[in-house]
């Protein structure tokens, strides 16, 4: 009995050893996975900044300044807070799709969102070539 017990605690130790041991390669692969993060997000960001949001504000220029203050106001607080609270509640269940079926929802929705695109670009052509708008 006394022989199990000791190898009980030389296990114990060696276990100890091993996982005080892996901490700072565990350490390292954490700090590299969060620059990671961090670098793609600064890249997202302001990518975003960048393209999205000049090419969104150069939307409201063909429309007069009582619409753009409506619709910026509704778009600011209804459509963006909406889709935060959305894409909240469908975390849990679109990663229970698995791969396959985040594929098969998220490439109509992408889709859709090239065709709004696509449709908001050429009425904006339509709008400033037809001068409408604040400028």
């Amino acid at each position: 009995m006394d022989d199990l017990r000791r190898q009980i605690r030389l296990a114990r130790r060696r276990l100890a050893a091993q996982r005080f041991l892996s901490v700072v390669p565990r350490t390292l692969t954490i700090t590299m996975l969060l620059a990671v993060v961090a670098i793609l997000t600064v890249a997202r960001r302001s990518l975003g900044f960048a393209f999205s949001k000049p090419t969104t504000d150069m939307l409201y220029s063909v429309v007069t300044p009582e619409e753009k203050y409506k619709a910026k106001n509704f778009i600011d607080t209804a459509i963006y807070r909406g889709g935060d609270l959305v894409g909240t509640w469908g975390v849990k269940s679109i990663w229970a799709m698995g791969v396959a079926g985040i594929s098969f929802l998220m490439v109509p929705l992408a889709i859709a969102w090239a065709a709004v695109s696509i449709w908001l670009g050429r009425d904006y052509r339509r709008r400033a070539k037809q001068g409408i708008g604040s400028e």
